[in-house]
Protein backbone atom coordinates (compact mmCIF):
# COMPACT_ATOMS: atom_id res chain seq x y z
CA UNK A 1 0.00 0.00 0.00
CA UNK A 2 2.82 2.41 0.87
CA UNK A 3 4.59 1.60 -2.40
CA UNK A 4 1.40 2.30 -4.34
CA UNK A 5 0.90 5.63 -2.54
CA UNK A 6 4.47 6.70 -3.21
CA UNK A 7 4.12 5.71 -6.86
CA UNK A 8 0.98 7.83 -7.21
CA UNK A 9 2.70 10.79 -5.57
CA UNK A 10 5.65 10.42 -7.94
CA UNK A 11 3.28 10.35 -10.91
CA UNK A 12 1.60 13.53 -9.62
CA UNK A 13 4.81 15.55 -10.04
CA UNK A 14 4.95 15.45 -13.87
CA UNK A 15 1.18 15.90 -13.98
CA UNK A 16 1.43 19.11 -11.95
CA UNK A 17 4.26 20.31 -14.17
CA UNK A 18 2.11 19.71 -17.27
CA UNK A 19 -0.73 21.63 -15.59
CA UNK A 20 1.64 24.54 -14.95
CA UNK A 21 2.79 24.54 -18.58
CA UNK A 22 -0.80 24.52 -19.87
CA UNK A 23 -1.81 27.37 -17.55
CA UNK A 24 1.21 29.45 -18.58
CA UNK A 25 0.62 28.84 -22.30
CA UNK A 26 -3.09 29.67 -22.05
CA UNK A 27 -2.32 32.91 -20.21
CA UNK A 28 0.18 33.91 -22.86
CA UNK A 29 -2.23 32.93 -25.65
CA UNK A 30 -4.91 35.37 -24.45
CA UNK A 31 -5.01 38.32 -26.86
CA UNK A 32 -3.76 41.66 -25.61
CA UNK A 33 -0.82 43.03 -23.65
CA UNK A 34 -1.29 43.37 -19.87
CA UNK A 35 1.16 46.27 -19.80
CA UNK A 36 -0.93 48.18 -22.35
CA UNK A 37 -4.08 47.38 -20.37
CA UNK A 38 -2.57 48.73 -17.16
CA UNK A 39 -1.36 51.97 -18.78
CA UNK A 40 -4.61 52.68 -20.60
CA UNK A 41 -4.75 56.25 -21.91
CA UNK A 42 -1.30 56.99 -20.43
CA UNK A 43 0.39 54.57 -22.82
CA UNK A 44 3.53 55.76 -24.61
CA UNK A 45 6.43 53.72 -26.01
CA UNK A 46 8.86 54.59 -23.20
CA UNK A 47 6.40 53.94 -20.37
CA UNK A 48 5.26 50.72 -22.05
CA UNK A 49 8.84 49.45 -22.38
CA UNK A 50 9.61 50.27 -18.73
CA UNK A 51 6.47 48.54 -17.47
CA UNK A 52 7.11 45.46 -19.59
CA UNK A 53 10.64 45.32 -18.19
CA UNK A 54 9.38 45.68 -14.61
CA UNK A 55 6.84 42.89 -15.20
CA UNK A 56 9.43 40.65 -16.87
CA UNK A 57 7.52 40.56 -20.16
CA UNK A 58 10.64 41.47 -22.13
CA UNK A 59 12.38 38.21 -21.17
CA UNK A 60 12.26 34.98 -23.24
CA UNK A 61 9.24 32.75 -22.70
CA UNK A 62 11.25 30.01 -20.95
CA UNK A 63 12.65 32.52 -18.45
CA UNK A 64 9.21 33.98 -17.84
CA UNK A 65 7.89 30.48 -17.15
CA UNK A 66 10.60 29.68 -14.60
CA UNK A 67 10.05 32.99 -12.79
CA UNK A 68 6.30 32.43 -12.80
CA UNK A 69 6.74 28.84 -11.56
CA UNK A 70 8.93 30.04 -8.68
CA UNK A 71 6.34 32.61 -7.62
CA UNK A 72 3.58 30.03 -8.00
CA UNK A 73 5.40 27.63 -5.67
CA UNK A 74 5.56 30.43 -3.09
CA UNK A 75 1.81 31.07 -3.41
CA UNK A 76 2.28 34.41 -5.15
CA UNK A 77 -0.15 34.74 -8.06
CA UNK A 78 0.31 38.46 -8.45
CA UNK A 79 -2.30 41.20 -8.28
CA UNK A 80 -5.51 41.57 -10.24
CA UNK A 81 -5.26 44.31 -12.85
CA UNK A 82 -8.97 45.12 -12.55
CA UNK A 83 -9.35 45.09 -8.76
CA UNK A 84 -5.77 45.77 -7.64
CA UNK A 85 -5.98 42.97 -5.09
CA UNK A 86 -3.85 39.84 -4.62
CA UNK A 87 -5.21 37.07 -6.82
CA UNK A 88 -4.69 34.45 -4.09
CA UNK A 89 -6.85 36.48 -1.72
CA UNK A 90 -9.60 36.67 -4.32
CA UNK A 91 -9.42 32.92 -4.98
CA UNK A 92 -9.62 32.01 -1.31
CA UNK A 93 -12.56 34.35 -0.78
CA UNK A 94 -14.44 33.04 -3.80
CA UNK A 95 -13.83 29.38 -2.98
CA UNK A 96 -16.00 29.58 0.13
CA UNK A 97 -18.98 30.77 -1.88
CA UNK A 98 -18.46 28.15 -4.59
CA UNK A 99 -18.02 25.34 -2.07
CA UNK A 100 -21.20 26.35 -0.22
CA UNK A 101 -23.09 25.80 -3.50
CA UNK A 102 -21.33 22.78 -4.94
CA UNK A 103 -20.74 20.54 -1.94
CA UNK A 104 -24.37 20.49 -0.72
CA UNK A 105 -25.59 20.00 -4.31
CA UNK A 106 -23.35 16.98 -4.94
CA UNK A 107 -24.11 15.53 -1.50
CA UNK A 108 -27.87 15.82 -1.99
CA UNK A 109 -27.64 14.42 -5.52
CA UNK A 110 -25.56 11.45 -4.35
CA UNK A 111 -27.86 10.64 -1.41
CA UNK A 112 -30.87 10.69 -3.74
CA UNK A 113 -29.38 9.10 -6.84
CA UNK A 114 -27.43 6.11 -5.51
CA UNK A 115 -30.33 4.45 -3.61
CA UNK A 116 -32.81 5.22 -6.39
CA UNK A 117 -30.50 3.93 -9.13
CA UNK A 118 -29.82 0.70 -7.27
CA UNK A 119 -33.51 0.27 -6.47
CA UNK A 120 -34.34 0.65 -10.17
CA UNK A 121 -31.75 -1.99 -11.07
CA UNK A 122 -32.97 -4.37 -8.35
CA UNK A 123 -36.58 -3.90 -9.49
CA UNK A 124 -35.75 -3.87 -13.20
CA UNK A 125 -38.70 -3.80 -15.62
CA UNK A 126 -41.16 -2.99 -12.83
CA UNK A 127 -43.08 0.19 -12.13
CA UNK A 128 -40.30 1.28 -9.73
CA UNK A 129 -37.76 1.04 -12.53
CA UNK A 130 -39.94 2.96 -14.98
CA UNK A 131 -40.62 5.79 -12.53
CA UNK A 132 -37.00 6.19 -11.44
CA UNK A 133 -35.57 6.02 -14.97
CA UNK A 134 -38.19 8.47 -16.29
CA UNK A 135 -37.37 10.90 -13.50
CA UNK A 136 -33.65 10.58 -14.19
CA UNK A 137 -34.10 11.27 -17.88
CA UNK A 138 -36.28 14.31 -17.17
CA UNK A 139 -33.73 15.73 -14.70
CA UNK A 140 -30.90 15.07 -17.16
CA UNK A 141 -32.82 16.83 -19.93
CA UNK A 142 -33.26 20.14 -18.11
CA UNK A 143 -30.38 22.63 -18.40
CA UNK A 144 -29.35 23.79 -14.94
CA UNK A 145 -28.92 27.33 -16.26
CA UNK A 146 -32.50 27.35 -17.53
CA UNK A 147 -33.83 25.64 -14.40
CA UNK A 148 -32.18 28.36 -12.33
CA UNK A 149 -33.94 31.03 -14.42
CA UNK A 150 -37.30 29.28 -13.93
CA UNK A 151 -36.73 29.06 -10.17
CA UNK A 152 -35.82 32.74 -10.19
CA UNK A 153 -38.98 33.64 -12.10
CA UNK A 154 -41.37 31.48 -10.03
CA UNK A 155 -40.02 31.50 -6.47
CA UNK A 156 -38.20 34.82 -6.59
CA UNK A 157 -40.22 37.20 -8.76
CA UNK A 158 -43.73 35.75 -8.88
CA UNK A 159 -44.17 34.17 -5.42
CA UNK A 160 -41.53 36.31 -3.66
CA UNK A 161 -40.55 33.41 -1.41
CA UNK A 162 -36.78 33.45 -1.88
CA UNK A 163 -34.21 36.20 -2.49
CA UNK A 164 -33.40 36.86 -6.14
CA UNK A 165 -29.84 38.18 -5.94
CA UNK A 166 -27.10 38.40 -3.35
CA UNK A 167 -25.36 36.06 -0.98
CA UNK A 168 -25.12 35.71 2.79
CA UNK A 169 -22.85 33.11 4.31
CA UNK A 170 -24.64 30.56 6.54
CA UNK A 171 -21.82 31.16 9.03
CA UNK A 172 -22.99 34.76 9.47
CA UNK A 173 -26.74 34.10 9.53
CA UNK A 174 -27.64 30.44 9.17
CA UNK A 175 -31.29 30.55 8.13
CA UNK A 176 -30.91 33.65 5.99
CA UNK A 177 -27.89 32.10 4.29
CA UNK A 178 -29.87 28.92 3.61
CA UNK A 179 -32.60 30.96 1.89
CA UNK A 180 -30.01 32.35 -0.53
CA UNK A 181 -28.67 28.86 -1.27
CA UNK A 182 -31.94 26.96 -1.80
CA UNK A 183 -32.54 27.85 -5.45
CA UNK A 184 -29.02 27.40 -6.88
CA UNK A 185 -28.28 24.28 -4.82
CA UNK A 186 -31.59 22.67 -5.79
CA UNK A 187 -31.04 23.40 -9.49
CA UNK A 188 -27.53 21.90 -9.44
CA UNK A 189 -28.59 18.89 -7.34
CA UNK A 190 -31.51 17.94 -9.59
CA UNK A 191 -29.39 18.00 -12.73
CA UNK A 192 -26.60 15.90 -11.21
CA UNK A 193 -29.19 13.46 -9.81
CA UNK A 194 -30.19 12.43 -13.33
CA UNK A 195 -26.64 11.51 -14.35
CA UNK A 196 -25.89 9.64 -11.13
CA UNK A 197 -29.14 7.64 -11.18
CA UNK A 198 -28.40 6.36 -14.68
CA UNK A 199 -24.84 5.40 -13.80
CA UNK A 200 -25.84 3.73 -10.51
CA UNK A 201 -28.55 1.74 -12.27
CA UNK A 202 -26.29 0.68 -15.14
CA UNK A 203 -23.45 -0.46 -12.88
CA UNK A 204 -25.79 -2.30 -10.51
CA UNK A 205 -27.40 -4.22 -13.38
CA UNK A 206 -23.95 -5.39 -14.46
CA UNK A 207 -23.04 -6.50 -10.93
CA UNK A 208 -26.30 -8.39 -10.44
CA UNK A 209 -25.40 -10.65 -13.35
CA UNK A 210 -22.11 -11.81 -11.86
CA UNK A 211 -21.59 -15.38 -10.66
CA UNK A 212 -20.93 -14.53 -7.02
CA UNK A 213 -24.33 -12.82 -6.78
CA UNK A 214 -25.96 -15.99 -8.10
CA UNK A 215 -23.99 -18.08 -5.60
CA UNK A 216 -25.01 -15.79 -2.72
CA UNK A 217 -28.65 -16.19 -3.64
CA UNK A 218 -28.24 -19.94 -4.05
CA UNK A 219 -26.95 -20.14 -0.46
CA UNK A 220 -30.27 -18.73 0.70
CA UNK A 221 -29.10 -15.26 1.72
CA UNK A 222 -31.78 -12.60 2.00
CA UNK A 223 -32.00 -10.08 -0.84
CA UNK A 224 -31.06 -7.23 1.52
CA UNK A 225 -27.96 -9.12 2.62
CA UNK A 226 -27.00 -9.86 -0.99
CA UNK A 227 -27.43 -6.20 -1.90
CA UNK A 228 -25.68 -4.75 1.14
CA UNK A 229 -22.83 -7.24 1.51
CA UNK A 230 -22.09 -8.27 -2.08
CA UNK A 231 -23.59 -5.93 -4.70
CA UNK A 232 -23.23 -2.45 -3.22
CA UNK A 233 -19.44 -2.35 -3.00
CA UNK A 234 -18.79 -3.33 -6.64
CA UNK A 235 -21.71 -1.37 -8.06
CA UNK A 236 -20.52 1.85 -6.42
CA UNK A 237 -17.18 1.96 -8.25
CA UNK A 238 -18.34 3.55 -11.54
CA UNK A 239 -20.82 5.73 -9.64
CA UNK A 240 -17.94 7.19 -7.61
CA UNK A 241 -16.37 8.12 -10.94
CA UNK A 242 -19.39 10.17 -11.95
CA UNK A 243 -19.63 11.74 -8.47
CA UNK A 244 -15.99 12.75 -8.75
CA UNK A 245 -16.54 14.20 -12.22
CA UNK A 246 -19.60 16.12 -11.02
CA UNK A 247 -17.85 17.49 -7.93
CA UNK A 248 -14.69 18.38 -9.82
CA UNK A 249 -16.41 20.05 -12.75
CA UNK A 250 -18.64 22.14 -10.50
CA UNK A 251 -15.81 23.17 -8.21
CA UNK A 252 -13.64 24.13 -11.15
CA UNK A 253 -11.55 21.00 -11.52
CA UNK A 254 -12.00 17.35 -12.46
CA UNK A 255 -11.17 14.73 -9.87
CA UNK A 256 -11.54 11.30 -11.43
CA UNK A 257 -11.54 8.04 -9.51
CA UNK A 258 -10.31 4.85 -11.10
CA UNK A 259 -13.21 2.50 -11.73
CA UNK A 260 -13.66 -1.13 -12.45
CA UNK A 261 -16.87 -2.31 -13.98
CA UNK A 262 -18.45 -5.68 -13.42
CA UNK A 263 -17.75 -8.76 -15.44
CA UNK A 264 -19.17 -8.91 -18.95
CA UNK A 265 -20.44 -11.85 -20.95
CA UNK A 266 -17.91 -11.36 -23.70
CA UNK A 267 -20.15 -11.37 -26.71
CA UNK A 268 -18.99 -8.90 -29.34
CA UNK A 269 -21.22 -6.08 -30.48
CA UNK A 270 -21.47 -7.49 -33.98
CA UNK A 271 -23.19 -10.59 -32.70
CA UNK A 272 -25.77 -8.37 -31.05
CA UNK A 273 -26.69 -6.57 -34.25
CA UNK A 274 -26.91 -9.56 -36.61
CA UNK A 275 -29.03 -9.50 -38.56
CA UNK A 276 -29.19 -5.71 -38.75
CA UNK A 277 -32.79 -5.61 -39.87
CA UNK A 278 -33.93 -7.72 -36.93
CA UNK A 279 -32.00 -5.56 -34.50
CA UNK A 280 -33.51 -2.37 -35.90
CA UNK A 281 -37.01 -3.85 -35.71
CA UNK A 282 -36.39 -4.80 -32.08
CA UNK A 283 -35.07 -1.29 -31.39
CA UNK A 284 -38.13 0.35 -32.90
CA UNK A 285 -40.38 -1.76 -30.69
CA UNK A 286 -38.97 -0.09 -27.60
CA UNK A 287 -41.19 2.75 -26.32
CA UNK A 288 -38.22 4.89 -25.31
CA UNK A 289 -36.72 4.53 -28.79
CA UNK A 290 -39.98 5.60 -30.42
CA UNK A 291 -40.48 8.57 -28.08
CA UNK A 292 -36.85 9.67 -28.33
CA UNK A 293 -36.80 9.21 -32.08
CA UNK A 294 -39.93 11.34 -32.54
CA UNK A 295 -38.51 14.17 -30.43
CA UNK A 296 -35.20 14.07 -32.28
CA UNK A 297 -36.99 13.99 -35.61
CA UNK A 298 -38.96 17.11 -34.65
CA UNK A 299 -35.74 18.91 -33.70
CA UNK A 300 -34.05 17.75 -36.92
CA UNK A 301 -36.94 18.98 -39.03
CA UNK A 302 -36.85 22.32 -37.19
CA UNK A 303 -33.11 22.60 -37.83
CA UNK A 304 -33.54 21.89 -41.55
CA UNK A 305 -36.57 24.13 -41.98
CA UNK A 306 -34.85 26.96 -40.11
CA UNK A 307 -32.11 27.13 -42.75
CA UNK A 308 -34.66 27.12 -45.58
CA UNK A 309 -37.55 29.23 -44.37
CA UNK A 310 -38.37 31.43 -41.38
CA UNK A 311 -41.42 33.72 -40.95
CA UNK A 312 -39.16 36.74 -40.46
CA UNK A 313 -35.52 37.55 -40.95
CA UNK A 314 -33.93 36.09 -37.77
CA UNK A 315 -31.31 38.87 -37.59
CA UNK A 316 -33.40 41.89 -38.63
CA UNK A 317 -34.01 44.45 -35.85
CA UNK A 318 -37.35 46.20 -35.34
CA UNK A 319 -37.24 48.35 -32.23
CA UNK A 320 -40.89 49.35 -32.64
CA UNK A 321 -41.93 45.78 -31.77
CA UNK A 322 -39.35 45.00 -29.05
CA UNK A 323 -40.40 42.69 -26.20
CA UNK A 324 -43.86 42.04 -27.65
CA UNK A 325 -45.72 39.12 -26.06
CA UNK A 326 -46.75 36.14 -28.22
CA UNK A 327 -49.47 37.13 -30.68
CA UNK A 328 -50.91 36.23 -34.06
CA UNK A 329 -48.19 38.27 -35.78
CA UNK A 330 -45.37 36.82 -33.68
CA UNK A 331 -46.35 33.41 -32.35
CA UNK A 332 -43.53 33.28 -29.78
CA UNK A 333 -43.15 37.03 -29.27
CA UNK A 334 -40.16 39.25 -29.97
CA UNK A 335 -36.88 39.85 -28.17
CA UNK A 336 -35.18 42.99 -26.89
CA UNK A 337 -34.25 44.03 -30.45
CA UNK A 338 -37.68 43.34 -31.93
CA UNK A 339 -36.53 40.15 -33.65
CA UNK A 340 -39.07 37.36 -34.10
CA UNK A 341 -38.37 34.65 -31.50
CA UNK A 342 -39.84 31.82 -33.61
CA UNK A 343 -37.60 32.70 -36.55
CA UNK A 344 -34.53 32.86 -34.34
CA UNK A 345 -35.52 29.59 -32.66
CA UNK A 346 -35.81 27.75 -35.99
CA UNK A 347 -32.55 29.17 -37.31
CA UNK A 348 -30.76 28.56 -34.01
CA UNK A 349 -31.85 24.91 -33.98
CA UNK A 350 -29.45 24.08 -36.78
CA UNK A 351 -26.62 25.97 -35.09
CA UNK A 352 -27.02 24.51 -31.60
CA UNK A 353 -27.85 20.94 -32.59
CA UNK A 354 -25.05 20.72 -35.15
CA UNK A 355 -22.48 22.06 -32.67
CA UNK A 356 -23.57 19.57 -30.00
CA UNK A 357 -23.73 16.58 -32.35
CA UNK A 358 -20.32 17.15 -33.92
CA UNK A 359 -18.77 17.92 -30.53
CA UNK A 360 -20.04 14.62 -29.10
CA UNK A 361 -18.97 12.66 -32.17
CA UNK A 362 -15.46 14.11 -32.12
CA UNK A 363 -14.97 13.81 -28.34
CA UNK A 364 -16.42 10.29 -28.06
CA UNK A 365 -14.57 8.92 -31.10
CA UNK A 366 -11.16 10.31 -30.15
CA UNK A 367 -11.66 9.71 -26.42
CA UNK A 368 -12.78 6.12 -26.96
CA UNK A 369 -9.80 5.28 -29.14
CA UNK A 370 -7.35 6.88 -26.71
CA UNK A 371 -8.97 5.37 -23.62
CA UNK A 372 -9.16 1.91 -25.17
CA UNK A 373 -5.53 2.01 -26.30
CA UNK A 374 -4.21 3.17 -22.92
CA UNK A 375 -6.33 0.71 -20.95
CA UNK A 376 -5.64 -2.29 -23.19
CA UNK A 377 -1.96 -1.92 -24.05
CA UNK A 378 -0.71 -0.19 -20.87
CA UNK A 379 3.02 0.39 -20.45
CA UNK A 380 4.83 3.67 -20.86
CA UNK A 381 2.28 4.83 -23.43
CA UNK A 382 -0.43 4.58 -20.78
CA UNK A 383 1.62 6.43 -18.17
CA UNK A 384 2.46 9.32 -20.48
CA UNK A 385 -1.07 9.57 -21.87
CA UNK A 386 -2.64 9.42 -18.41
CA UNK A 387 -0.30 12.11 -17.08
CA UNK A 388 -1.40 14.42 -19.89
CA UNK A 389 -5.08 13.52 -19.42
CA UNK A 390 -4.83 14.07 -15.66
CA UNK A 391 -3.37 17.49 -16.34
CA UNK A 392 -6.18 18.34 -18.76
CA UNK A 393 -8.79 17.07 -16.31
CA UNK A 394 -7.52 19.59 -13.77
CA UNK A 395 -9.21 22.29 -15.82
CA UNK A 396 -12.96 22.89 -15.97
CA UNK A 397 -14.17 22.04 -19.47
CA UNK A 398 -15.49 25.56 -19.98
CA UNK A 399 -12.19 27.16 -18.94
CA UNK A 400 -10.32 24.81 -21.26
CA UNK A 401 -12.73 25.69 -24.07
CA UNK A 402 -12.20 29.40 -23.40
CA UNK A 403 -8.47 28.92 -23.69
CA UNK A 404 -8.84 26.99 -26.91
CA UNK A 405 -11.16 29.64 -28.35
CA UNK A 406 -8.33 32.18 -28.08
CA UNK A 407 -6.54 30.01 -30.64
CA UNK A 408 -9.45 29.01 -32.90
CA UNK A 409 -11.35 32.29 -32.74
CA UNK A 410 -15.14 32.75 -32.44
CA UNK A 411 -16.75 30.52 -35.06
CA UNK A 412 -18.86 27.40 -35.28
CA UNK A 413 -15.87 25.21 -36.16
CA UNK A 414 -13.86 26.81 -33.38
CA UNK A 415 -16.55 26.02 -30.79
CA UNK A 416 -16.72 22.37 -31.92
CA UNK A 417 -12.94 21.97 -31.83
CA UNK A 418 -12.58 23.66 -28.44
CA UNK A 419 -15.39 21.69 -26.76
CA UNK A 420 -14.20 18.39 -28.28
CA UNK A 421 -10.72 18.87 -26.87
CA UNK A 422 -12.19 19.91 -23.51
CA UNK A 423 -14.38 16.79 -23.18
CA UNK A 424 -11.91 14.28 -24.64
CA UNK A 425 -10.10 13.55 -21.30
CA UNK A 426 -13.33 12.64 -19.48
CA UNK A 427 -14.34 10.21 -22.21
CA UNK A 428 -10.87 8.65 -22.32
CA UNK A 429 -10.78 8.06 -18.56
CA UNK A 430 -14.23 6.45 -18.43
CA UNK A 431 -13.45 4.18 -21.41
CA UNK A 432 -10.07 3.23 -19.94
CA UNK A 433 -11.64 2.22 -16.64
CA UNK A 434 -14.09 -0.06 -18.48
CA UNK A 435 -11.36 -1.60 -20.63
CA UNK A 436 -9.26 -2.37 -17.56
CA UNK A 437 -12.08 -4.51 -16.16
CA UNK A 438 -12.63 -6.39 -19.43
CA UNK A 439 -9.15 -7.04 -20.84
CA UNK A 440 -8.27 -9.83 -18.37
CA UNK A 441 -11.48 -11.83 -18.83
CA UNK A 442 -11.48 -15.36 -20.14
CA UNK A 443 -12.96 -14.57 -23.55
CA UNK A 444 -10.16 -12.06 -24.19
CA UNK A 445 -7.54 -14.68 -23.33
CA UNK A 446 -9.33 -17.12 -25.61
CA UNK A 447 -9.10 -14.64 -28.48
CA UNK A 448 -5.34 -14.34 -27.93
CA UNK A 449 -4.90 -18.10 -27.77
CA UNK A 450 -6.71 -18.40 -31.10
CA UNK A 451 -3.96 -16.25 -32.63
CA UNK A 452 -5.94 -13.04 -33.08
CA UNK A 453 -3.92 -9.84 -33.02
CA UNK A 454 -4.13 -7.47 -30.08
CA UNK A 455 -5.86 -4.68 -32.07
CA UNK A 456 -8.38 -7.20 -33.41
CA UNK A 457 -9.10 -8.49 -29.90
CA UNK A 458 -9.50 -4.96 -28.57
CA UNK A 459 -11.94 -3.84 -31.25
CA UNK A 460 -13.79 -7.14 -31.61
CA UNK A 461 -14.15 -8.33 -28.01
CA UNK A 462 -13.19 -5.59 -25.55
CA UNK A 463 -14.73 -2.36 -26.85
CA UNK A 464 -18.21 -3.83 -27.51
CA UNK A 465 -18.40 -4.67 -23.82
CA UNK A 466 -17.77 -1.04 -22.87
CA UNK A 467 -20.77 0.38 -24.70
CA UNK A 468 -23.03 1.14 -21.72
CA UNK A 469 -20.86 3.73 -19.93
CA UNK A 470 -19.89 5.29 -23.27
CA UNK A 471 -23.53 5.84 -24.24
CA UNK A 472 -24.40 7.16 -20.78
CA UNK A 473 -21.52 9.63 -20.94
CA UNK A 474 -22.21 10.56 -24.59
CA UNK A 475 -25.81 11.52 -23.85
CA UNK A 476 -24.62 13.61 -20.90
CA UNK A 477 -22.00 15.23 -23.16
CA UNK A 478 -24.73 16.35 -25.53
CA UNK A 479 -26.30 18.42 -22.79
CA UNK A 480 -22.95 19.70 -21.58
CA UNK A 481 -22.11 20.81 -25.13
CA UNK A 482 -25.40 22.73 -25.43
CA UNK A 483 -24.78 24.50 -22.14
CA UNK A 484 -21.12 25.18 -22.92
CA UNK A 485 -22.13 26.69 -26.24
CA UNK A 486 -24.51 28.92 -24.30
CA UNK A 487 -21.72 30.16 -22.04
CA UNK A 488 -19.28 30.69 -24.90
CA UNK A 489 -21.86 32.63 -26.89
CA UNK A 490 -22.65 34.78 -23.83
CA UNK A 491 -18.95 35.60 -23.39
CA UNK A 492 -18.59 36.54 -27.04
CA UNK A 493 -16.49 33.51 -27.96
CA UNK A 494 -19.23 31.31 -29.42
CA UNK A 495 -21.18 31.71 -32.61
CA UNK A 496 -20.61 35.34 -33.67
CA UNK A 497 -23.68 37.64 -33.53
CA UNK A 498 -26.09 38.40 -34.99
CA UNK A 499 -26.45 34.69 -35.81
CA UNK A 500 -28.74 33.00 -33.29
CA UNK A 501 -28.23 29.85 -31.25
CA UNK A 502 -30.36 28.41 -28.47
CA UNK A 503 -27.61 28.96 -25.96
CA UNK A 504 -27.17 32.57 -26.98
CA UNK A 505 -30.93 33.18 -26.82
CA UNK A 506 -31.08 31.66 -23.34
CA UNK A 507 -28.17 33.76 -22.12
CA UNK A 508 -29.63 36.97 -23.56
CA UNK A 509 -32.94 36.34 -21.81
CA UNK A 510 -31.50 36.68 -18.29
CA UNK A 511 -31.95 40.45 -18.16
CA UNK A 512 -35.60 40.20 -19.20
CA UNK A 513 -36.80 37.11 -17.33
CA UNK A 514 -39.32 39.13 -15.31
CA UNK A 515 -40.44 41.47 -18.09
CA UNK A 516 -40.51 38.93 -20.95
CA UNK A 517 -40.45 35.37 -19.54
CA UNK A 518 -41.08 33.82 -22.95
CA UNK A 519 -37.52 34.71 -23.94
CA UNK A 520 -36.24 32.19 -21.35
CA UNK A 521 -39.03 29.62 -21.71
CA UNK A 522 -38.80 29.11 -25.48
CA UNK A 523 -35.09 28.22 -25.89
CA UNK A 524 -35.04 26.43 -22.52
CA UNK A 525 -37.92 24.14 -23.49
CA UNK A 526 -36.29 23.51 -26.87
CA UNK A 527 -33.02 22.47 -25.23
CA UNK A 528 -34.87 20.27 -22.72
CA UNK A 529 -36.92 18.53 -25.41
CA UNK A 530 -33.79 17.86 -27.46
CA UNK A 531 -31.97 16.45 -24.44
CA UNK A 532 -34.99 14.33 -23.54
CA UNK A 533 -35.03 12.87 -27.04
CA UNK A 534 -31.33 12.04 -27.12
CA UNK A 535 -31.48 10.51 -23.63
CA UNK A 536 -34.48 8.32 -24.43
CA UNK A 537 -33.00 7.16 -27.73
CA UNK A 538 -29.57 6.64 -26.13
CA UNK A 539 -31.08 4.39 -23.45
CA UNK A 540 -32.83 2.36 -26.14
CA UNK A 541 -29.62 1.96 -28.14
CA UNK A 542 -27.74 0.82 -25.04
CA UNK A 543 -30.40 -1.70 -24.04
CA UNK A 544 -30.61 -3.10 -27.56
CA UNK A 545 -26.99 -3.29 -28.68
CA UNK A 546 -24.88 -3.58 -25.53
CA UNK A 547 -24.00 -7.28 -25.00
CA UNK A 548 -24.19 -6.92 -21.23
CA UNK A 549 -27.86 -5.89 -21.37
CA UNK A 550 -28.96 -9.10 -23.07
CA UNK A 551 -30.95 -11.81 -21.33
CA UNK A 552 -31.59 -9.72 -18.24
Amino acid sequence: MLKYALNRIALAVPTLLIVAVIVFVLMRAIPGDPAQLMLGDLENPRALAELRRDMGLDKPGAVQFLVWLKRLAAGDLGNSIAQQRPVMEMLVGGFGVTASLVLPAVLIASLLAVPLGMLAAWKQNTIWDVVVVTGAIVFLSIPSFWLGLIFLLVFGLKLDLLPVVGYISPLESFWEGIRYLIMPVTALALIETGVLIRMARSSTIEVLRLEYITHARAKGLAEFTVAHRHALKNAMAPTWTMIGLALGSLLGGAVVTETRHGESRGRPLLSAVRPASAAMKALLRRPNAIAGGVLLLVMLVAAVVGHIYTPYDPVANDLMTRLKAPSAAHWLGTDEWGRDVLSRLLFGAGVSVSISVFTVLAAVTSGTLLGAATGYFGGWFERIAMAILDALLAFPSLIMALGMMTVFGPSRIGVIAALSLAYLPSVARVVRSSVLSVREREFVEASRVMGNSEPFTMFRHVLPNCVAPIIVLATALFGWALLAESALSFLGLGVPPPASSWGGMLSDSRNYVGQAPWLALVPGISISVTLLGINLFGDALRDQFDPRMKNL
